[in-house]
């Protein structure tokens, strides 16, 4: 589990961590009950995965596919949590070039963001 900073108490941060933990246990049902119907994920940058993702089947279907792309390497070790009402916006605190960045060709992403 990464280290968490920020908003982690926000009820909608709550719910995207309560997601990761069920995608931990493999448990993929329970991870798609965590997101409301209208959910948009916005991917930065200009990689195969960038864009902005509608509705808990391509939030899914976005995250199978980016373990997929990185046989299963995919992790942030630092997370902190922003929101601004219904928003919420995790950026990785840390620096180092992560699988996500070998996908772009480019330096360390800056966020990531999860609306709705």
């Amino acid at each position: 589990m990464p280290t968490m900073r920020g908003a982690v108490d926000h009820p909608l941060v709550r719910n995207i961590i309560a997601y990761q933990a069920a995608m931990a246990r493999q448990d993929f049902a329970e991870g798609a009950k965590n997101f409301a119907p209208d959910v948009v994920y916005v991917v930065p940058g200009s990689n195969p995965l960038s864009g902005h993702h509608e509705g808990p089947v391509a939030v899914m279907g976005y995250l199978g596919r980016l373990l997929a792309l990185t046989a299963g390497t995919y992790n942030i070790s630092d997370m902190l949590w922003l929101t601004c009402g219904d928003r919420v916006a995790c950026r990785p605190a840390t620096r180092r070039k992560s699988a996500t960045d070998r996908l772009n060709g480019t330096r360390p992403s800056s966020s990531t963001s999860l609306m709705g």
